[in-house]
C-alpha cells in the first residue's frame, strides 16, 4: 500500500510535465501553421498579381498591394510605388504585345512575397533579342 501512495504522485507528476511539454509543442505547432497560411496567403496574392498584369487590370494594383508597398524592378536601384506602377506597366502594355507572366517559383516568407517567373511576349518595336 506505501508503494501506491509514492507511485501515484510520481504518475500525476510525469503526466504534468509531459501535458505541459505536449501544450509547448502545439502552442509551436500553431505558430508554425499560422506562419504557412500566411505565406500560402502571399503566394495567392502575388499570382493574382501577375493574372491582373496579364489581362490589362489597372485595378489589380488596389487591389493585392498596400498603397505604401516599394516595387523593386531587375536593374533598378530605387523602388517605385504602387502609383508609380500603374504608369509603368500602362507603358509595357503599348510597347510588349501580349506579354504573360509565368510563375516558375514563388517564395513568401512574413509580408513579403517573390516570384521568379518568365514573360513571353511580341514587340511593336520589331524583333527583341532574347536575354536568357
Amino acid at each position: 500500500m506505501k508503494r501506491y501512495r509514492l507511485a501515484v504522485p510520481v504518475f500525476l507528476l510525469l503526466c504534468g510535465s509531459f501535458a505541459c511539454r505536449d501544450k509547448a509543442a502545439r502552442t509551436e505547432l500553431d505558430k508554425f501553421r499560422a506562419r504557412a497560411e500566411v505565406a500560402e496567403q502571399n503566394k495567392a496574392l502575388a499570382i493574382r498579381y501577375l493574372e491582373g498584369v496579364d489581362s490589362r487590370d489597372a485595378g489589380v494594383f488596389d487591389e493585392v498591394l498596400s498603397a505604401d508597398c516599394k516595387i523593386y524592378f531587375p536593374g533598378s536601384f530605387e523602388p517605385i510605388s504602387r502609383e508609380q506602377l500603374k504608369g509603368v506597366v500602362g507603358g509595357f502594355y503599348k510597347v510588349f504585345e501580349n506579354i504573360s507572366h509565368q510563375p516558375e517559383d514563388l517564395i513568401a516568407e512574413g509580408d513579403r512575397a517573390s516570384a521568379v517567373r518568365t514573360a513571353p511576349f511580341t514587340s511593336s518595336m520589331g524583333r527583341v533579342p532574347s536575354t536568357v
